[in-house]
């Protein structure tokens, strides 16, 4: 699997911060039903922020307060110490993430420095054996995000883990140290790093809802060329094919007769940014082509998305074609395969009624 795949994650701040628990859960829910994910390449990216005053925070657009900051700084090199140490294991239950995070959050004397705090300055690699006896190399390098338009000008830390000096790099985490990316740069540069034909792009927090053959769908896209992006069914996309059908000039998305006994399919006429497999040349050949103009803080489903979708309301599937763009659809689309998990659940009962007190407490419930 690891030879044909890559994960990538993107991750930016958010409230619950720096507990580490939404992405546990999205972690923990790859162990359950897509573990085949966790002995690939992982990268994770780290988006940057905007400091703003108290009550001006806006999560979505990584505005966020001094102490917020803080907060998200002790997650994000909590993090990469503890995937440094631990990316690659199979015992990825959530229990056992607790406690091997918790480790991390020790403080005194006899426990090590993090990962993180190890490599930088003037010791840029390090040897250090883990709890299977291998001996993983992990590499520190700081680069500067090569400028495509007048707004970027972002550096970034790179940490990369290997299982030994001739080993694959088995982990690569981008920790931006400037201003925020956004989703659809913050992917762009993950992209840079991947030498596979398939990528599993997700968002920090959604998570898997039920188990993937992840070999079987990239055999069924190694047959089928024209799938390019292969999606899953969340709650809003629910009957997906069946909501569509009456909208005014778009095609049909149902597949008849289907293209494979196992696996059902519809037509997706929209681009979702929420976890997808992917081809790795599609995504550098036409999404990152340089066509699609992404600024600072887009989303690729926000802008891209919409481009897809108006070109097949003037095209109709001659236009879709173009994309290769589909959903896994079991049960007609009644099956959720993907669970969004909202961080502000696990905020304290102090920081919840802060939130409702400035009018941004919104849900927090996992949907």
């Amino acid at each position: 699997m690891e030879s044909r795949l890559t994960l990538i994650i993107t991750c930016s701040a958010i409230p619950s911060h720096p507990n580490p628990v939404v992405l546990q859960t999205v972690l923990s829910s790859l162990f359950q039903y897509t573990p085949a994910l966790l002995q690939c390449h992982l990268i994770i990216v780290f988006d940057g922020w905007k400091v703003v005053p108290e009550g001006k925070e806006a999560s979505k657009q990584a505005a966020i307060t001094e102490s917020q900051r803080q907060n998200y700084s002790q997650f994000v090199d909590g993090t990469i110490s503890f995937l440094g140490l631990n990316w690659g294991k199979k015992e990825w239950t959530g229990d056992w993430m607790k406690e091997k995070w918790a480790v991390l959050d020790m403080i005194g004397p006899d426990s090590p420095p993090p990962l993180v705090s190890m490599l930088h300055g003037d010791d840029a690699k390090q040897e250090f054996p883990d709890d299977d006896a291998r001996v993983t190399t992990a590499t520190w390098f700081p680069i500067t995000i090569p400028p495509t338009s007048k707004t970027i000008d972002n550096s970034m830390d790179v940490f990369e883990t290997q299982r030994s000096d001739s080993g694959p790099v088995i982990l690569t985490c981008l920790k931006v140290t400037g201003p925020r990316l956004g989703q659809a740069l913050a992917v762009r540069e993950a992209m840079q790093y991947v030498k596979t034909d398939y990528v599993f792009a997700m968002q920090h927090d959604w998570r898997m809802n039920e188990a993937i053959d992840i070999s079987a769908f990239l055999d069924l896209m190694d047959t089928h060329t024209d799938i390019n992006y292969l999606g899953f069914i969340s709650r809003r996309t629910q009957g997906y094919a069946s909501a569509i059908s009456g909208r005014v000039g778009l095609p049909s998305a149902v597949i008849d007769p289907p293209i494979h006994p196992t696996i059902p399919l519809c037509r997706s006429f929209f681009w979702f940014d929420k976890n997808h497999i992917a081809r790795t040349q599609f995504y550098k050949e036409h999404v990152f082509s340089g066509e699609y103009k992404f600024k600072r803080g887009d989303f690729i489903e926000d802008t891209m998305g919409h481009v897809l979708l108006k070109e097949v309301k003037e095209g109709g599937l001659e236009a879709w074609r173009r994309w290769g763009c589909y959903l896994y659809y079991p049960e007609e689309g009644k099956r959720n395969g993907l669970v969004h998990v909202n961080g502000r659940q696990y905020l304290s009962n102090e920081d919840k009624i802060e939130l409702e007190e400035s009018g941004r407490s919104g849900s927090i419930s996992i949907v």
